[in-house]
């Protein structure tokens, strides 16, 4: 008999360290947007919800006291989204801009 399994996919996981390289791909491809001007009373939530506006969100979180960052599924939800001249949650004015591929 010379069937083969269908064992061939198990390679395909990512390892836990997987997500990291992942983020820094996203910056690369220009999926990543760095978010300045968050205060205490803007959750996580909030801003998920906000940027799900634009596209589909696959990664966003906190990266300092005021910041965050949010990655979008294409570059193109991205471009739609610093194409709005100005961006609000809960009534604070925030920033925004592409993240760039390398770290400072």
């Amino acid at each position: 008999g010379g069937a083969r399994g269908m064992g061939g996919f198990g390679g395909m996981n990512m390892g836990g360290m997987g997500a990291i390289g992942m983020v820094g791909n996203a910056a690369m491809q220009g999926r990543k947007l760095l978010i300045e001007g968050l205060t205490s009373s803007i959750s996580d939530q909030m801003v998920s919800r906000y940027f799900q506006k634009f596209g589909e969100l696959v990664d966003w979180g906190r990266d300092k006291a005021a910041g965050g960052y949010v990655v979008f599924a294409e570059p193109s939800m991205l471009d739609y989204c610093i194409r709005r001249p100005s961006h609000q949650i809960d009534g604070n004015e925030i920033k925004v801009e592409k993240a760039k591929p390398f770290a400072d």
